[in-house]
């Protein structure tokens, strides 16, 4: 299955950058560059790599008609968190099952 033929919701408008960490390469005898993704810098309740994850969920889920969503994590859990902000807003319900 190729990515690009999957339907998205466009959460993820532009590449986030890549930042050079020069202090961890220095401690890893710079024998390589040591760069960061900063997905953290993507749109939603705090960004991070799991919206990348929705919006591909969320495209389905629109495509589909449903209007509400449920999911699990962990008390402060990231994917519970912008799975709610996602759900929002696309007018859906949400609905989270948080397991100690």
């Amino acid at each position: 299955m190729h990515l690009a033929t999957l339907a998205r919701r466009g959460y993820v408008t532009a590449p986030t950058p890549l930042e050079y960490l020069p202090h961890l390469t220095q401690s890893l005898g710079n024998k390589v560059r040591i760069y960061m993704k900063r997905d953290d810098l993507l749109p939603g309740a705090g960004g991070g790599n799991k919206t990348r994850k929705l919006d591909f969920i969320m495209a389905q889920a629109v495509m589909s008609h449903i209007d509400a969503v449920i999911t699990c994590g962990a008390p402060q859990s990231n994917h519970c968190r912008l799975t709610l902000s996602w759900a929002k807003k696309e007018g859906m319900e949400c609905h989270l099952v948080l397991q100690e």
